[in-house]
């Protein structure tokens, strides 16, 4: 019995620490509102970066919560092995004017009128808008290649004011599957909004600040 308990001794003090550890919160400041984080939400302590200043916050976010509170979203994404978990990295910080926003916004279409001025190749994408290439590698020794794009709303001119253009990295077609990886940059309500999305999540987009939001109102003080 003694050898039982002490076997047991470890997992369940493993199993409280887990669980005090998920009760346990760190505030932060963004937008003005003082915000207390549960710990197992804070990305920078999960890789062991240092933390940020006041006005920065860098979140993970699990697929399965995302879900629920994200109409469309998908708790997994295709890799070529198998299905694996869609959590979503983000980072958000005050922008109250929308200065930095701005600022990354126009640096991305400068960047892209550049490639369309050289007349950059389009293609539909089937999840929704136009691809605008800026980049195509060479061929790997399995066939294929990893190719670069922008990826821009249907309607040819429209620049949504809220949204940098995504810039999407598609990696070489394999079995007849594409995956590819689409770096957002959106701003709403004095905070900017820095994530990306995997292929199967990529109509989803537009509803991440706001969910996020939703979460950040929850947790503040």
């Amino acid at each position: 019995m003694r050898g039982s308990v002490l076997v047991l001794l470890p997992v369940l003090l493993g199993t409280c620490a887990l669980a005090w550890g998920q009760d346990r919160t760190d505030r932060h400041r963004l937008a003005g509102q003082d915000h207390d984080i549960p710990l197992r939400y804070e990305f920078s302590r999960t890789v062991g970066l240092a933390r940020k200043a006041d006005g920065s916050l860098w979140l993970i976010l699990p697929a399965t919560e995302i879900a629920e509170g994200a109409p469309g979203y998908s708790r997994v994404f295709r890799g070529y092995v198998g299905p694996v978990a869609a959590d979503l990295i983000v980072h958000v910080f005050d922008d109250p004017d929308a200065r930095e926003f701005k600022r990354l916004r126009a640096r991305a279409w400068s960047n892209l009128d550049a490639r369309l001025a050289v007349d950059a190749t389009r293609e539909p994408e089937p999840t929704g808008g136009v691809r605008i290439f800026h980049s195509v590698s060479p061929p790997e020794p399995q066939g294929g290649r990893a190719r670069s794009f922008y990826l821009l709303p249907p309607a040819d001119g429209e620049r949504p004011p809220a949204l940098v253009p995504p810039s999407c990295l598609a990696s070489p077609v394999r079995e007849g599957r594409e995956r590819f990886h689409c770096s957002y940059v959106m701003h709403a309500d004095g905070l900017t909004f820095d994530f990306g999305l995997e292929h199967d999540n990529i109509g989803t987009a537009p509803r991440i600040p706001a969910y996020i939001r939703a979460r950040l109102a929850a947790w503040r003080s």
